[in-house]
């Protein structure tokens, strides 16, 4: 009997965890059909929430994957906990004048698994108008969600610098 009973509750916990996996799946994947990329660094249901450490412990003590439900893209296994490095093209920090016209060269991305991923561009608060040191942000992530980030900084300065003239001041000195 005690084993009988033993048997349903790790059924009850697995289908449970089943559950919130496939909650979360979904939750995902229709915010990311909405969004193009859902991104947190805690992930709540109603009272109870988790950071990525805890959710990938577990997924895993629970021998469930975090891959995505059948017919979804594949991802790689859990056990992935390097992220992808972020390669700028270009000067960092890229010098422009105030007036000019800019365009990033943009950046590459390579990973130690996941292959063929694109950075994406987050943000981008280039002001030409006015001098000062700005930021464009890229993000990537792998199939494992590990996520980079890595920062342009792009200086826009005054080339028009206004010469200010002093008018000779004539001194004397009188000796007697």
């Amino acid at each position: 009997a005690v084993q009988e009973l033993n048997l349903k509750v790790e059924n009850l916990i697995s289908q449970g965890l089943t559950n919130v996996k496939n909650l979360v799946l979904d939750s995902i994947s229709a915010a990311t059909g909405k969004f193009g990329r859902v991104e947190t660094r805690t992930l709540c249901l109603d009272d109870v929430c988790v950071n990525k450490d805890q959710l990938q412990a577990l997924l895993q003590n629970s021998n469930l994957s975090a891959a995505p439900a059948a017919g979804a893209a594949s991802s790689t296994p859990t056990s992935d906990v390097t992220p992808p490095v972020i390669t700028l093209t270009g000067d960092n920090p890229a010098e422009i004048g105030t007036g000019s016209s800019y365009i990033d060269l943009g950046a590459t991305v390579t990973d130690n698994l996941s292959q063929n991923i694109t950075p994406d561009l987050f943000e981008n608060t280039v002001d030409t108008t006015t001098a000062g040191t700005y930021h464009v942000i890229y993000t990537a992530h792998d199939a494992a969600m590990n996520i980079a980030t890595s920062t342009r900084s792009v200086i826009v300065t005054n080339l028009f610098v206004t010469a200010t003239s002093t008018q000779p001041v004539a001194t004397s000195t009188a000796t007697e």
